[in-house]
């Protein structure tokens, strides 16, 4: 069952990752939401900036220091508040990044020490105690996915409230360029992939762990037939 609670986790952070850091997504709804014209920038900059963001936020750049022409004038794109509540944003992802890593060497760990152990019933056991663990994640996410769906300006402060522990996520959607880039439309459109992604992953290994159980039960009423 840790195992299995263990391969949620890298589901999880796995489905974030695409998303999140897919500079295809956010071209995606800068298109939608045409996010160039109201920050003032050329869709090319706009391009170039989105992607020293991710190249950030995932430690490929050692800072967030660029300039770009937002509205005829050559500026710097983020203050220092937009800088420094990235650099909670950026230690966040790598602390999850690092967890996820870790956690999908622990869970290998854990199978192959189940399969030693439990021999010919090892595969059972570890397949039966993952579907129940789902069972259990994928209630947790419906609740949540219903929070976001019903109220998501409360649920993404929640997330804010619970992951950072300053305000500087707080910006000024008139003046501030990180939020003009993601306003909150973005962020629910983020949300949403992100469980559609992660729930469809997670339906997927139950089924497989379902029908694989039912294809060793299969085999053994087969062979056990056989023998008489």
């Amino acid at each position: 069952m840790l195992a299995g609670i263990l391969v949620v986790g890298v589901l999880l952070v796995t489905s974030i990752e695409i998303y999140a850091l897919d500079p295809g997504f956010y071209e995606k709804e800068y298109n939608k939401l045409k996010q160039n014209e109201v920050i003032g920038v050329s869709r090319e900059e706009l391009k170039d900036i989105t992607q020293n963001l991710l190249d950030y936020t995932s430690g490929k750049r050692p800072t967030l220091d660029m300039k770009a022409e937002i509205r005829g004038e050559k500026r710097e794109v983020f203050n220092d508040k937009e800088k420094s509540h990235m650099v909670d944003v950026r230690d966040l992802y790598i602390a999850a990044r690092d967890i996820r890593n870790i956690s999908a060497a622990a869970a290998l760990i854990l199978i192959t020490i189940g399969l030693l152990l439990y021999k010919k019933g090892g595969v059972r056991a570890l397949l039966k105690s993952y579907i129940w663990v789902c069972g259990v994640f994928l209630a947790a996410v419906a609740a949540l996915g219903l929070y976001a769906a019903l109220d998501f300006n409360s649920f993404w402060t929640s997330f804010h409230l619970l992951f950072f522990s300053n305000n500087l996520w707080i910006l000024d959607p008139a003046a501030d360029v990180l939020i003009m880039m993601v306003p909150g439309q973005f962020f629910m459109d983020l949300v949403q992939n992100i469980i559609v992604l992660f729930v469809s992953a997670f339906i997927a290994s139950i089924l497989v762990s379902a029908i694989s159980i039912g294809l060793m039960k299969s085999y053994e009423r087969r062979k056990a037939y056989d023998k008489k």
